[in-house]
């Protein structure tokens, strides 16, 4: 609307002033409109949120030096993609093996996830095997990874970083080597979140806390990034899980998530919105793609 278009117009005067990380200043040149639709979107378009929402982002991703790091080889390889040329995309050279690694060997057997190819509009999706998550054992090894002095959430919550800057490498791999129209330019992410086996103590005590510190970090510091999320395979009880969670999350998050129910439904509708070939056979598509859709420790 001619209003919409004003506030984008303001917002992008106000941000000219604020210090802008190099992956911003590269967004901002090629979708100007687009980078500062997405602020508005996630403070439903009041530009004084918004501007202050972009000023804080900007200053924690140049606090932390995410622009300047390298991401590639992933600590979960992604399924689908070229690592090397990823590892280009990105620049700085290949990663070298550190904290992520400490933390992904903690995690991998009780926190399976991986980012699993691209949704029918050419999306990257990140599929959760969120109902195996094991809460007490993660809090435990989480608090073992913390030094003296960090909250328990802290490696969580670079590791929850990691892949968010993973999946931004992928929407870039995507848009290089796969969209041949503007049109289609890919400026989101999906998420499977698969529900089996999950209860209420994965909504309860350090389970609540670990996801509630994820869920803010998604919220604060990386705007309209989901398109939508699908939590599958879904038993009864997290319709009551999500109404306990549901109050932390943004409106037009909330309005994002989707629920199926176990069997065919989850089938369907990942088929309508991913494509079978490129959903694990673990959630009724027919990829077995080599090494494992979402493996989990020793498969």
């Amino acid at each position: 609307s001619p209003e919409q278009v004003g506030k984008i117009e303001a917002l992008r005067a106000r941000l000219r002033n604020v210090p802008t990380p190099p992956g911003y200043a590269a967004e901002f040149a090629s979708r100007p409109a687009l980078f500062a639709a997405k602020w508005l979107q996630a403070r439903k378009w009041d530009v004084d949120a918004a501007a202050k929402m972009y000023e804080a982002a900007a200053l924690w991703r140049l606090h932390h030096r995410l622009d300047n790091r390298p991401w590639f080889p992933a600590m979960r390889p992604p399924r689908g993609y070229d690592e090397k040329r990823l590892e280009q995309l990105v620049g700085h050279g290949p990663r070298a093996r550190g904290q992520l690694d400490l933390t992904e060997a903690a995690m991998s057997d009780i926190s399976p996830s991986r980012w699993h190819f691209w949704d029918r509009g050419g999306r990257p999706v990140l599929i959760e095997r969120s109902g195996l998550v094991q809460p007490d054992k993660l809090a435990e090894r989480c608090r073992m990874l913390a030094r003296p002095g960090e909250h328990f959430t802290t490696h969580y919550t670079d590791f929850d970083i990691a892949i968010n800057e993973i999946g931004s490498a992928l929407v870039h791999y995507r848009n290089k080597f796969a969209v041949k129209d503007p049109r289609d330019t890919v400026t989101q992410a999906t998420v499977v979140m698969d529900l089996q086996g999950m209860g209420m103590k994965h909504f309860t005590g350090a389970a609540f806390e670990l996801m509630k510190a994820s869920t803010e970090l998604q919220q604060r510091y990386y705007p309209e990034g989901l398109h939508r999320c699908y939590c599958v395979n879904a038993p009864a009880i997290a319709k009551v899980g999500w109404r306990i969670f549901q109050p932390f999350l943004d409106k037009n998050l909330q309005e994002k998530v989707r629920f199926c129910k176990p069997g065919d439904e989850t089938a369907r509708v990942l088929d309508e919105a991913i494509g079978a070939e490129r959903v694990p056979k673990f959630l009724g598509g027919t990829c077995d793609c080599a090494g494992g859709g979402v493996p989990l420790a020793g498969d």
